[in-house]
């Protein structure tokens, strides 16, 4: 059987073949979609190993295993096709060749930009993958799935050129780090979030705006962090009316919330441990030796 009956066939049992190098080593993938009964019949071949890079079954170049396969699939050969003794070469089915016959999905992308990285967000595309692969110290993120690339200078450029008309959105946030919980407050350049803290103080988070920054600092008692990079003002109905006003006049998003007070525990004393003991007398002078 030569390598085009052999490709028709698994194909059509929805197996793709391909060359690959995979650690020094000429393998043959197996790509297809979850399905017990293939994953059954794979696992029965000599050498075959899962590959979590590849994502994907891979074995032995070797044109016996992959007529093993077929015979083990049920599949019958047919009578008048000649068994070719020559070794297979499976056809090499690029990620480029491949992706060429998918439709690129259309306006599924999205692209937020920080201070330091790019998070891209796009459907499972070998194509994509690739090339997203090929920028530098690129990586997936599982848990937000999306990718993570730093945003080093020309990298936007050259991500917006590769994408296109794909991209759906592009979104530039400010990363703000708050020194309470040491966490990471995402605020839009289009957004304006004021925060009541339990000091009776409003916490004013905003990109660079002239006319904002200016009547802030003609409010009594305000305040910038220099370290966090926000404004702080007494909290009052009128000063918080006044600075939503102008946020929403600078065509803002404004967004206000409030810190939950945390509720603290008394600490705990010898009357309150059932079955409180007293530290002996000796023993804390042995530890103080």
């Amino acid at each position: 059987m030569n390598g085009e009956e052999i490709q028709k066939h698994l194909t059509k049992e929805g197996i793709i073949p391909s060359t690959v190098q995979h650690k020094g080593e000429q393998r043959i993938k197996l790509e297809f979609d979850m399905n017990e009964r293939l994953a059954t019949v794979v696992k029965q071949l000599n050498g075959r190993r899962w590959s979590s890079t590849l994502k994907a079954w891979h074995i032995p170049a070797d044109k016996k295993l992959l007529e093993e396969l077929i015979t083990n699939l049920g599949i019958k050969q047919c009578a008048d096709v000649p068994m070719d003794p020559v070794t297979v070469v499976v056809p090499v089915l690029s990620v480029v060749e491949r992706s060429r016959s998918a439709e690129m999905p259309a306006k599924k992308i999205t692209i937020e930009i920080t201070e330091r990285r790019l998070f891209i967000k796009c459907p499972k595309n070998d194509t994509d993958t690739k090339f997203l692969l090929g920028m530098r110290f690129s990586r997936w993120d599982k848990k937000n799935f999306c990718w993570i690339i730093p945003k080093y200078p020309g990298n936007i450029e050259v991500i917006k050129e590769y994408f296109k008309d794909r991209i759906n959105s592009i979104t530039v946030i400010e990363a703000i780090e708050t020194a309470d919980k040491n966490e990471i407050r995402k605020v839009a350049k289009d957004e304006f979030v004021a925060i009541k803290t339990n000091k009776g103080r409003i916490k004013l988070i905003f990109g660079f705006n002239k006319t904002l920054s200016k009547a802030i600092n003609q409010l009594p008692y305000h305040y910038w962090d220099t370290k966090n990079k926000w404004y702080t003002i007494p909290y009052s109905e009128k000063y918080l009316n006044n600075i939503k006003q102008l946020a929403v006049a600078e065509k803002l998003n404004f967004r206000y919330e409030e810190v939950k007070e945390e509720i603290k525990v008394a600490r705990k004393n010898a009357n309150d441990i059932k079955d409180y003991k007293i530290c002996p007398e000796e023993y804390i002078l042995k530890l103080k030796e």
